[in-house]
């Protein structure tokens, strides 16, 4: 018969929860048969449903969960050492069958073996300790019930534990590892202390492991893993098979049943009892449904040694057919052939045998030093930087944010689809349908449907530039210290907001870069900041890559961590041939997610600005003609990105061919670049998506999409250059049903809701003032939606124009005109396309009145933001000047009975109080309604 393989440090089923390899990635299941269910509902019984012992793991688990604040760090400390093993003996003492606390201890040595035991010293992806393995081979089976998830907590206490306490900033393999370390020193006669150092890094797959753990048939198996693979030596493999002493086989799984030592008690103490078994027994062979393995008791005695035991001291063939009893002065049931020594075939594995046994029965001297040893030796293959516990640097500090992953997405001139919330109307881009077959652009949707929409979003600035510097600061762009300079010096009352003087830049007392941005406040509150892809906030005389470094260096400068797949400027800057290269700055981003070891367990704020469709680059010939390895840092590597250029591609050239296979003809009969872009912008989020799923954080991270601004009223004031699309995924907050704010909200509300969701306030290291408002507890609070709906004033600038929306109504001013426009319907619903623009009638003569109100809101803005003054962040107060359209016309004014001005103040329809010194101040606009009650000073009399 075929033999199965049974990795050598076997372990039994613990637990109840069987699940797909949570780490290896495979899409096969674990077992799930009537067998496995019933070993686990029994297991399950013993370790959760007693009441004694269901409150001991409770508890335990929850006082060390408690005290996670004080313990998470970016390193391993002698504290966490210590508390992992206090740990691992509380949980074992609540466990009151000597059974099952046998397969625990075993089974927290095994995980840790089996993860090793998969290194291979001459492959390109050697494995070895990763925190991989895939459970659902039959090799590993019954590990998953040593670590599964169990909504208790009590029937996987030892990965419920990492969970609650230690995940947050330990690696799976350093657990593993330091968990095995703490069983052997609680087992062990003399508390053997094993060397341990921290640093393993774990992997998402491991595709090989399975094929590379040893199969019980025999030493050949030993010696192919153990000494060719792994590099140790047959000492070694002796040594670490000791390991056996600890925990038992179940026959329910691996088809062997039994103990290696004489009794269940024995199998929670770990000494060389496991060579003195071996030894003293008269071991036969016996066939079980799994195949040969070895035996010397009879039926109300569950004893077992494999091949691969047996092996180690005796000359046996490999596999079912044996026939020999290793000492046939004892009891071998009528087996006559005594099993040769292994003395000349496997002399080290031999004299090994001899020499752990020791001076005298209690002398495990010698065996404890070489497991010591070769446990290092195990532990610590394929990792060339391991620390040390007591090891410590700069970045050993605890870690003050709870806060989610955040990710900023801006897209650089992406249209307003029709698909998104109500797009504007009356622009060039309105209209625009989704360019696939099905209508869908799948990452987009769960994005979007599976989170949250806003209805009325806007930027603060309709160009790239003075968009992003609103979104990375929370500020309006005429705060920006370039622009407060340069308009100072050239005497402008109102900012002229444009590219060129809206930077992130330090000028004077005013730190944009180094203080007043959003990165370098989540960098001082713990969390490790990523920037990829557009900038446009700073200038450079060189776009060459022979100056990429210092480009990066002058963004990190700027409170990033880390920066690169970058775009200085509008792809037009560089010199070099150089186009749209999406894969190239999406690789990176997945890269800075999932490195956990520059950075450790931090939290991250990453902002991502994809550079298509923008038209300084064309999207079609990147991706027809384009390679992917051309970047503006010169020539890279051809990326591999799950979720975007994965294996089915073969290469980055396929994957940019599938992109334009998927995108439709316009009626036109052509391609539209914008689409192309859309496309190629939707399997960039897949793949940033696949990268959080994979790392467990998609629920626990905010990712927030966003237009820079409109298309067809770029550059202006007008609804098709500010109105933006806007969704924020965040399963954690807002569960993955969808919703909706229908509220007013802009680039500038961006900074102040993720410092809010963050936990980051006023109190907080490097809070700053901004323009913006959380909208955090509004969009779960009908009254106050409604109130962001009707009474929010937001100000839009560009140049040295300026407009405000407050509910409903608009008021601009364009090349020195007044514009007036009602942007709702009788309803009081926003009018978007494909009904009437409501910006194609100027509406200011009909409504004088509605005029003087915006008019005095858009004052207000102005005179909190001008250049040469103090910043004044009261700008939110502007909007107490507004009060909404009355539901019928007002009364008229009382006249003045005599040719004079009216002394004081008066009333007008809105309300508020004004007098004639304000009418003066535009008599041309304002005498029209008020000269009845300023005749003087309209010329009346």
């Amino acid at each position: 018969m075929m033999y199965p393989k049974i990795a050598l440090l076997f372990l039994s089923n613990l637990s109840v929860t069987f699940g797909v390899c949570p780490f290896s990635r495979t899409s096969q299941e674990v077992p799930n048969d009537n067998n496995s269910q019933q070993v686990r509902c029994r297991r399950s019984e013993l370790l959760a449903e007693d009441k004694t012992t269901k409150e001991k793991l409770a508890a335990i688990i929850k006082k060390r969960k408690d005290q996670r604040l004080l313990q998470q760090a970016n390193c391993v400390t002698h504290i966490v050492y210590d508390n992992i093993h206090d740990d691992i003996a509380s949980i074992a003492g609540s466990i009151g069958d000597i059974g099952e606390k046998g397969h625990f201890f075993g089974g927290i040595v095994r995980l840790a073996a089996h993860d090793f035991m998969d290194y291979d010293r001459n492959s390109a992806n050697p494995g070895g300790s990763d925190g991989c393995l895939d459970f659902s081979d039959p090799e590993n089976a019954g590990l998953s019930d040593i670590w599964c998830d169990d909504p208790d907590g009590l029937a996987c206490p030892l990965k419920s534990l990492y969970d609650s306490a230690y995940s947050s900033f330990m690696s799976k393999a350093d657990f593993w590892v330091a968990s095995a370390n703490a069983v052997i020193k609680i087992t062990s006669v003399d508390e053997l202390e094993l060397p341990f150092r921290w640093g393993r890094i774990d992997s998402d797959t491991c595709a090989e492991s399975s094929e590379r753990l040893p199969a019980a048939s025999g030493c050949t198996e030993v010696e192919e893993t153990f000494i060719d693979r792994m590099g140790l030596s047959w000492t070694d493999a002796v040594a670490l098979m000791g390991a056996h002493t600890l925990g038992r086989g179940d026959a329910e799984f691996s088809g062997h049943d039994g103990t290696w030592v004489d009794t269940d008690e024995q199998s929670i103490v770990f000494d060389k009892r496991y060579y003195e078994e071996v030894l003293r027994r008269s071991w036969r062979p016996q066939t079980t449904d799994a195949g040969t393995d070895w035996t010397w008791g009879g039926s109300d005695l569950t004893v077992m040694m494999l091949n691969t035991d047996i092996c180690l001291y005796y000359d046996i063939p490999d596999g079912d057919d044996q026939t020999c009893c290793t000492d046939t002065t004892g009891n071998c049931r009528n087996i006559d052939e005594q099993c040769p020594l292994a003395d000349t075939t496997r002399p080290e594995s031999f004299e090994a045998f001899d020499r752990f046994l020791g001076d005298n029965a209690n002398d495990n001297e010698p065996f404890y030093e070489a497991y010591s040893a070769a446990w290092e030796l195990a532990t610590e293959n394929g990792h060339s930087e391991l620390f040390d516990i007591d090891y410590l640097d700069d970045t050993c500090v605890p870690r003050t944010s709870d806060g989610p992953n955040i990710i900023v997405m801006q897209a650089d001139d992406l249209p307003h689809y029709v698909d998104w919330n109500p797009p504007p109307g009356g622009v060039t881009e309105a209209g625009l349908s989704f360019p696939t077959e099905d209508g869908t652009m799948p990452n987009f949707d769960i994005l979007r449907m599976q989170g949250l929409e806003m209805k009325q979003a806007y930027t603060a600035s309709a160009k790239c530039g003075t968009s992003r510097y609103s979104t990375i600061t929370g500020r309006y762009p005429s705060r920006s210290a370039n622009s407060r300079v340069f308009n100072t010096n050239a005497g402008n009352l109102v900012s002229e907001v444009t590219i060129p003087t809206t930077k992130l830049n330090d000028v004077g007392t005013e730190k944009d870069c180094s203080e007043d941005n959003l990165a370098r406040i989540f960098q001082r509150n713990s969390y490790r900041t990523g920037f990829f892809g557009k900038w446009h906030l700073h200038r450079t005389e060189d776009p060459s890559p022979d100056n990429y470094a210092n480009s990066k260096s002058e963004i990190e400068e700027c409170g990033f961590d880390y920066a690169d797949g970058i775009y200085v400027e509008n792809l037009m800057t560089f010199v070099e041939e150089t186009n749209h290269n999406l894969e190239w700055m999406t690789g990176l981003a997945v890269d800075f997610i999932n490195d956990d070891v520059t950075y450790g367990d931090k939290p991250f704020f990453m902002y991502f600005n994809p550079t298509v469709p923008h038209s300084s680059g064309d999207v079609e010939d990147a991706i027809r003609n384009g390679s992917c390895r051309d970047t503006p840092n010169g020539d890279q590597e051809e990326p591999f990105i799950k979720g975007m250029v994965d294996a089915d591609d073969e290469n980055c050239s396929n994957y940019r061919q599938s992109v334009m296979d998927r995108a439709t003809l316009r009626s036109s009969g052509s391609l539209l670049s914008k689409d192309l872009g859309l496309i190629w912008i939707d399997d960039a989020i897949g793949a940033l998506l696949t990268a959080l799923e994979d790392k467990g954080e998609l629920s626990n991270t905010l990712f927030l999409f966003q237009l820079d601004h409109g298309v067809g009223g770029k550059g202006s004031l007008y609804e098709g250059g500010n109105r933006i699309a806007q969704f924020i995924h965040y399963p954690d907050a807002f569960g993955q049903s969808g919703m909706t704010f229908d509220g007013l909200v802009s680039t500038i509300d961006i900074g102040p809701t993720l410092l809010d969701y963050a936990g980051i306030d006023s109190s907080s290291p490097g809070y700053y003032e901004m323009d913006g408002i959380s909208w955090k507890s509004a969009i779960f609070d009908s009254e106050e939606e409604e109130t962001w709906r009707t009474e929010r004033c937001l100000l839009f600038e560009f140049d040295n124009e300026r407009a405000v929306r407050c509910g409903c109504e608009k008021y601009a001013e364009i090349g020195f005109s007044p514009f007036y426009f009602d942007l709702c319907d009788s309803a009081n619903e926003y009018i978007n396309y494909p009904g009437d623009d409501p910006e194609d009638e100027n509406l200011e003569d009909s409504f004088p009145d509605r005029v003087i109100v915006m008019e005095d809101v858009l004052y207000c803005f102005e005179g909190k933001t001008m250049p040469h003054l103090d910043r004044d962040f009261t700008v939110n107060e502007c909007k107490d000047l507004y009060s909404a359209r009355p539901t019928s016309p007002p009364s008229p004014p009382t006249p003045s009975p005599v040719c004079e001005d009216t002394h004081g103040a008066f009333e007008i329809d809105n309300g508020t109080m004004k007098d004639c010194v304000w009418v003066g101040n535009r008599p041309v606009r304002r005498c029209g309604n008020y000269a009845d009650f300023c005749p003087q000073t309209c010329g009346e009399c």
